[in-house]
């Protein structure tokens, strides 16, 4: 019977936790083709249905099953269509300008640029490090790493690394952008992503705080 801190537990968890945050950055990134649009919402459908019974935490994954029957209903052509669309406009227009940067998008911070080193993330050469795609691949390698530690010490290590990227970069993007797509959730599959992301990200950073003793900034 597995104890509450086993290690082989924590390495699901935090497996799991890596494969969730590669699934929202699959969903978000610009595509090569249509289908390759496509794709990752029937993964995600695949995910959603087995991701529950192995996170530390309880997460809903109704909004982001919700994103993916919208994404459904539209062919891969028109799915395209709108992703361009959202991409159109930032906020106060009706896009919701997913590729969208910060000025100082260049990571000031010297751990998450080291992470985004050649030890690291690998950056996507035409999205700026700061892009909301490079900030989740970020924190799945962190979640990586932190199942792969021998040590309670290093596991620790990885999940405050984690903290620091949410609340540093991941969190204020999300928060803004989902802020934007709530009242589109319904028609943009994208929009619900980004719903379902905030959602995840809530229920993620509440849970690290509690193994790592840092709490939710405000």
């Amino acid at each position: 019977m597995l104890i509450p801190h086993d290690p082989i537990r924590e390495t699901l968890h935090a497996l799991t936790r890596s494969a969730v945050y590669g699934m929202f950055a699959a969903l978000l990134a610009p595509p090569a083709d249509a289908q390759s649009l496509a794709n990752p919402f029937e993964q995600a459908h695949n995910l959603a249905g087995t991701v529950s019974a192995r996170l530390p935490f309880a997460w809903s994954t109704s909004s982001l099953l919700s994103a993916v029957a919208v994404a459904r209903r539209l062919d891969p052509a028109e799915l395209l269509r709108r992703r361009a669309a959202a991409l159109a406009d930032g906020p106060g227009g009706k896009g919701l300008a997913l590729a969208a940067t910060q000025a100082d998008d260049a990571p000031a911070d010297s751990r998450l640029a080291w992470t985004f080193g050649p030890s690291g993330v690998v950056r996507q050469p035409d999205l700026p490090a700061g892009h909301l795609v490079h900030l989740l691949r970020l924190l799945r390698r962190l979640a990586e790493r932190e199942a792969d530690a021998n040590t309670p010490a290093e596991r620790s290590g990885q999940r405050i690394a984690q903290v620091d990227a949410i609340d540093r970069h991941l969190g204020l993007r999300v928060r803004a952008l989902a802020g934007v797509a709530a009242v589109r959730a319904g028609v943009c599959p994208f929009a619900g992503v980004l719903v379902a992301l905030e959602q995840w990200l809530t229920r993620d950073r509440r849970w690290l705080g509690g193994a790592t003793g840092v709490t939710v900034p405000g």
